[in-house]
């Protein structure tokens, strides 16, 4: 876990999304160096010049789905900063959510798991040696989402479930050598942001206005995450526990 932000390092991707934006912002405001990752060159100025100390913010135009361009980023963030002490992998993407899961396109399955997915497989990669070599402890956190399916979600469900998989073992494989990383799985609730606003406005998500969190709910997480080291952080607890506890009756019971 981290027990100091002050002129340390961190990496946040999807920086200018809803969500990434208010990751930022905390990070800023507890002293932290930050490292904004996203597509979007513009949507990154605005926000490295519109936070409390700009002059804490780097912006980086980098597509973590493309391993180079991660690669590439590692050595440029480092170069520039330092090691970093906190990653956090934010990028997301929903993909389609006007079709049945059995009529996704390649390209659809192929859309959404590059970023959910491979562009964390990828940053962890890039920047993990790096960080298991520094003498500080340091932590990753991965934003995951819901650990049940979802419907006219198909798609990003999986790359979900299959990120919460991978993050699990790369705890596992951590502890047993005894490394100074840590690592966390924070579990957003129902998020307002533009990447679900079409969602919304469908009326598939089929919920009120009040189920929705804000994105400060998540940026509450994550630095919840890397203070406590815990390994799963639930943003919505009580809708959670309700929905995971359903979730795991019907498992238990196909044991009886």
């Amino acid at each position: 876990m981290i027990d100091k932000f002050d002129n340390r390092v961190g990496i946040v991707t999807g920086a200018a999304g809803g969500i990434g934006s208010a990751i930022v912002e905390r990070l800023v405001d507890l002293g932290m160096r930050v490292a904004l990752v996203d597509v979007d060159d513009e949507a990154l100025s605005e926000l490295a010049s519109s936070v409390s100390r700009p002059e804490q913010c780097f912006t980086y135009v980098a597509d973590v789905s493309n391993h180079k361009d991660v690669d590439s980023l590692a050595i440029r963030v480092v170069q520039d900063l330092a090691t970093p002490s906190l990653l956090v992998n934010n990028a997301g993407r929903m993909g389609p959510h006007d079709k049945k899961i059995w009529e996704f396109s390649n390209d659809d399955w192929e859309g959404v798991f590059s970023v959910n997915l491979f562009g964390t497989i990828n940053t962890v990669r890039a920047f993990l040696p790096g960080m298991r070599a520094a003498s500080q402890p340091s932590h990753i956190v991965n934003v995951g989402s819901a650990m049940w399916a979802v419907g006219f979600l198909g798609a990003y469900a999986a790359s979900k479930r299959a990120l919460g998989a991978y993050t699990e073992t790369l705890e596992l494989e951590l502890i047993a050598e005894g490394a100074s990383v840590g690592v966390s799985l924070v579990c957003p609730g129902s998020v307002q942001t533009n990447l679900n606003r079409q969602l919304r406005d469908s009326g598939l998500a089929h919920s009120s206005p009040s189920d929705w969190q804000k994105p400060s709910a998540v940026a509450d997480g994550v630095i919840d995450a890397a203070r406590s080291g815990r390994f799963y952080v639930f943003t919505d607890a009580e809708r959670a526990m309700a929905r995971t506890e359903k979730y795991q009756q019907r498992v238990m019971a196909a044991f009886s």
